[in-house]
């Protein structure tokens, strides 16, 4: 069994998962990458301050998401910032007020978030990085019991921040279409290959809306599809999840395969838990995303 995981990692992060996976999946993979940027003076003090106002009365206190909040109740004070500046806040959210003076250019300290956990030895495993702007974006390539595995975290369409500039691509839309071909171009032309992780791209199946869709159409015309007949939304907004948003269900996560016998496809990790917050029992998810199993042969 492989676990392809995809998280704000740091090093405590990443060594408590391990530990607590080492009794079933005992071998892991991970490479860490780092802030290489600095941005200055990216935003306005006051127009940030007007901003931050606006959040803390009108969305935090309801728990709205910082996305949906500058799409609605502050959308006046999120439009008066600059470019610059809203790139900068959202590589910045733990510490926006940085981005008055010197921020970081890349989010989570520049780390990739994705690790390679398995039950079976881990052959010929490395990082490769997409060179994605605002995230280290990459995928795990690995050889698993003679499956060429790859685990991946690809471009989100962030459709409330402006695409920095100077890069390769000129939009979030155009910058994931690129990565498919990347990861087709590592992996043999022959043998059983699993694409898997977070690809921030769905079909139109059902009650399943499309996102980017022709990515998913990119790695079917190299070969790589996902034999699920009855597919269930992994992003799926309240109350289904109240750590999603939106309105949509959406499939995001995916495991593509090419080349293997068969594949039975579950979702897994969508059951309702209870935490302590404040002195409250509340009722929560493990994630904002549900997980997908697959059995490959």
């Amino acid at each position: 069994m492989v676990y392809c995981g995809i998280y704000p990692v740091n090093s405590a992060d990443y060594e408590k998962l391990k530990t607590s996976l080492a009794g079933s999946h005992p071998n892991a993979f991970r490479q860490r990458t780092e802030e290489d940027g600095k941005s200055w003076f990216s935003c306005n003090p006051f127009k940030l301050l007007s901003l931050k106002r606006c959040v803390d009365s009108q969305c935090t206190p309801n728990g709205v998401s910082a996305e949906e909040c500058v799409q609605n109740g502050c959308s006046d004070q999120y439009s008066a910032l600059s470019d610059s500046c809203k790139t900068c806040l959202a590589a910045n959210t733990d510490k926006p007020t940085s981005c008055t003076l010197r921020a970081n250019e890349f989010v989570q300290g520049g780390r990739n978030g994705v690790a390679l956990f398995s039950r079976f030895p881990i052959e010929n495993a490395r990082f490769e990085d997409y060179g994605s702007a605002m995230v280290h974006r990459g995928f795990i390539r690995a050889t698993i019991q003679g499956k060429e595995i790859v685990c991946t975290h690809l471009t989100s369409d962030l459709t409330t921040v402006p695409y920095p500039s100077g890069q390769p691509w000129t939009s979030w839309r155009d910058e994931q279409a690129s990565e498919p071909a990347k990861i087709a171009a590592a992996l043999p032309t022959k043998g059983c290959r699993v694409v898997m992780g977070d690809m921030n791209a769905s079909p139109s199946d059902g009650v399943i809306k499309p996102e980017l869709d022709s990515t998913l159409a990119a790695f079917s015309a190299d070969g790589f599809h996902e034999p699920w007949s009855e597919k269930s939304c992994t992003w799926c907004p309240p109350p289904a999840n109240p750590l999603a948003s939106g309105a949509e269900e959406k499939l995001y996560d995916h495991i593509l395969v090419n080349g293997c016998a068969s594949a039975k496809y579950e979702r897994v990790m969508d059951k309702p838990i209870t935490v302590q917050h404040e002195g409250n029992t509340l009722t929560t998810r493990l994630s904002d995303h549900f997980g997908l199993m697959a059995t490959v042969r």
